[in-house]
């Protein structure tokens, strides 16, 4: 069953890379603000782990604050303990949507156009 899991997940990650790197490759990037002019909620997330990467947190937080809540998401995914796991995925997921619709409002209605 964990390994059905993880194999789900890794699909899913392949599928995300090759629909993200089809839209670099024709050069739209977000395909939501391509559509509407808007950004999405998620907009900067990309830039904000390629500067994650080079260790530059305060650039990773001026591109996307919530950087650090995806790998939250996903490890709450794989906790083993029935009893647990519910009640974490609940806290984790109510948090996440929680922040990201107060940034993204803070964003939209704060800055002319943020950092994407």
């Amino acid at each position: 069953m964990k390994i059905k899991k993880l194999w789900l997940a890794a699909g899913g990650f392949g599928l995300a890379a090759g629909f993200y790197i089809l839209l670099t490759v024709f050069g739209i990037g977000c395909p939501i603000r391509a559509v509407t002019g808007i950004p999405c909620p998620g907009c900067g997330m990309t830039r904000a782990y390629l500067s994650l990467l080079k260790l530059d947190i305060a650039s990773a937080f001026r591109y996307h604050p919530l950087f650090w809540m995806p790998p939250l998401l996903i490890l709450s995914l794989f906790i083993k303990k029935e009893q647990l796991a519910r009640p974490i995925r609940i806290t984790v997921l109510t948090t996440f949507a929680v922040l990201a619709v107060g940034v993204y409002l803070v964003r939209l209605l704060l800055y002319k156009d943020f950092p994407v």
